[in-house]
């Protein structure tokens, strides 16, 4: 699962829904989307649940930057093999968020 554990790269994912959905903390778009995106840049992990979760930073910084974490999950196919059941309920989620058909009503 790469460099990171699997309640790490959750994190991304959830600290970005809550910003999107409800955007009560500006810490998440003005500091730790930037910040985060800088460094998965510049870090290698390939892995379907990190770009999944990556794909929710499109919400925090500015299109340029965010529109090639969002490209990832889009051309990217449908998990498989040994972390197929993690990485497609992530990959899964990640696509709701982004294509902007996940809603809380």
């Amino acid at each position: 699962m790469g460099s990171a554990g699997s309640d790490a790269k959750r994190c991304v994912m959830n600290i970005m829904m809550d910003a999107n959905f409800f955007g009560a903390d500006p810490w998440q778009t003005a500091t730790y989307a930037p910040a985060l995106a800088a460094w998965m840049k510049s870090h290698s992990d390939d892995s379907a649940a990190q770009f999944s979760c990556n794909a929710l930073l499109g919400f925090g910084v500015p299109g340029a930057t965010g529109k090639s974490f969002v490209a990832k999950i889009w051309s990217a196919g449908i998990p498989t093999g040994t972390y197929r059941y993690y990485d497609g309920t992530l990959y899964m989620l990640g696509l709701l968020h982004v294509s902007g058909t996940f809603k809380l009503s």
